[in-house]
């Protein structure tokens, strides 16, 4: 029968990519081995869960930063006023994760990148078929 296209995943611990589950398996096969749980889908850019066996919900992320939010939000009304000696822990705990947010923003435009190089290589390898 005719193959279906190669389906990309990308590790979100290691970066390692392999084929989805409908061609080689080899990224379940990564997350077998290594337990590393998240992988991103290179077409849709969706997360695959592997613990849980289904997608990460753009719902449960939005909840998660919520949750995130009204956290900080208590804090601040707990009477923080900017001269505590919590404040410089919020203000490197806030700064540390500006710097997370944006490596991982830097690694994520890489890791696209070289999946589309990949995925070039496999399509044509693809059709050549």
């Amino acid at each position: 029968g005719k193959k279906l296209p190669v389906s990309l995943w990308c590790c979100l611990t290691c970066g390692y990519v392999g084929c989805g589950r409908y061609n080689s398996s080899h990224a379940k096969a990564h997350f077998l081995s290594s337990g590393h749980p998240w992988a991103l889908e290179r077409g849709s850019g969706r997360i695959w869960d592997y613990n849980l066996d289904k997608f990460v919900s753009k719902e449960g992320i939005r909840k998660c930063e919520g949750e995130w939010s009204h956290r900080k939000g208590m804090e601040t009304r707990g009477g923080r006023t900017g001269s505590g000696p919590g404040d410089k822990t919020d203000r490197v705990k806030g700064e540390y994760e500006k710097a997370i947010k944006m490596a991982v923003e830097e690694q994520r435009n890489w890791w696209e990148g070289e999946l589309g190089i990949v995925e070039s290589r496999e399509e044509l390898r693809w059709r050549e078929r």
